[in-house]
């Protein structure tokens, strides 16, 4: 059986430490102030970044708003951090990693998805790398602002 998947990355350099964009990052509730596309995250079960505990995005996408359930699955601290989403016959595999960069850090996103809805979203792949493109400079902004 074939299993098609589909992988968009997108990264950016922020002057800010790598432990002051972590924390940033990993703070969900602000998810919705940086990032267009997410309307609302919130914690359900486990200890925040930990692997194992449970977090639901309610997201806009061009099918309407949608709420995905996503589990942690691994975190370096100030490093990495993977989680899994799924529904609709998709399963989607985000992940975040932060290198140190002279005066500050990058941080890089991917999302690898996987299923056969895969061939859809192979035609609309700029779109996809775009909304991540645009998280990424609004994540910066909000960071490099306060």
């Amino acid at each position: 059986m074939i299993n098609p998947t589909l992988t968009v990355e997108s990264d950016i350099y922020i002057h800010a430490a790598r432990g002051a964009v972590w924390e940033k990052f990993t703070d969900l509730d602000t998810w919705p102030r940086w990032d267009p596309s997410v309307l609302a995250a919130q914690w359900r079960s486990g200890d925040h970044w930990q692997e194992g505990a449970t977090f639901s995005s309610q997201r806009q996408s061009r099918w309407g708003e949608r709420t995905r359930l996503a589990v942690i699955r691994m975190v370096v601290p100030d490093d990495t951090t993977v989680w899994e989403s799924g529904g609709g016959g998709q399963q989607t595999v985000h992940s975040a990693h932060l290198t140190d960069d002279l005066g500050g850090c990058k941080i890089r996103l991917r999302e690898t998805y996987h299923g056969p809805w895969v061939f859809a979203l192979y035609l609309g792949r700029g779109q996809q790398r775009a909304r991540l493109e645009t998280a990424l400079r609004e994540f910066k902004a909000y960071i490099e602002r306060r």
